[in-house]
């Protein structure tokens, strides 16, 4: 028998200390450590499965669609006014949409986002909130489009395109500023889906005014200018009549 300490011993010991690493590492390799790497491909498709079923990431899927339909429609609306049109036509178009929109962006005060914060904090002050938008929309819409018209038949040098064109980019800043918050109620009662509907009816109905424009044949900047006015009406009539149905079905 080999003494402790001696040669015989500490051979014994290398020997019976190898046979167990040896053993030992291949339970290893057969058996992943726990929350390591093993688990992280489970962990990773559990979470994907989990995010794909909720309402959010379709509400994301959705939009993301909705915006690439907008931008679609949107660039054939684009190319038919600048082919129809010339660089003249189409410069006097820009000049009016810009009217437009230079006007709503002044005149919505933050009023869209405070919507969207109000109604998400507290639904039932969505009815409040809709009065207060028709209000805002003609007072501070509706007053500014006057003001500027009364301003350039003073000084008819400040008009920037002149006649029916004008009057007509006038005419969307209410329209345009009442769609514009009443969007924002729509986002804050997480009325997503309804909110994608209307941005592309608006932009699918503009599109086919547009063409039906060019099939009759009496293409001037006026007709073609008509079509933004009325899918801006439209898109705001459709979201007032989503919000009054939300509201009296609560």
């Amino acid at each position: 028998t080999a003494r402790p300490g001696g040669t015989g011993w500490r051979s014994g010991v290398g020997r019976a200390r190898r046979r167990c690493v040896a053993n030992l590492v291949p339970d290893l390799r057969r058996r992943p450590a726990a929350g390591g790497a093993g688990r992280a491909p489970q962990e990773a498709e559990t979470t994907a499965r989990v995010l794909t079923g909720t309402e959010f990431s379709r509400s994301v899927a959705a939009t993301t669609a909705t915006r690439g339909i907008q931008m679609g429609a949107g660039l054939v609306t684009t190319v038919i006014v600048a082919r129809m049109l010339g660089p003249e036509g189409r410069g006097l178009f820009a000049v009016a949409t810009a009217v437009g929109a230079l006007g709503i962006q002044a005149t919505n005060l933050g009023l869209h986002a405070s919507n969207t914060y109000a109604a998400a904090r507290d639904p039932l002050r969505v009815p409040a909130l809709l009065g207060n938008s028709i209000v805002a929309s003609v007072l501070l819409g509706g007053v500014a489009a006057v003001g500027v018209a009364l301003l350039c038949v003073a000084w008819p040098s400040l008009a920037p395109v002149d006649g029916t064109l004008f009057a007509l980019a006038l005419a969307t800043i209410p329209l345009g500023l009442f769609y514009l918050l009443l969007q924002g109620l729509l986002l804050g009662i997480h009325a997503i889906g309804p909110y994608n509907r209307i941005e592309v009816a608006t932009r699918i109905l503009g599109l086919l005014l547009v063409a039906g424009v060019v099939l009759v044949g009496r293409i001037t900047v006026v007709a073609l200018f008509i079509p933004v006015v009325a899918a801006t009406a439209v898109g705001g009539a459709l979201a007032f009549r989503r919000l009054i149905a939300g509201t009296a079905g609560e």
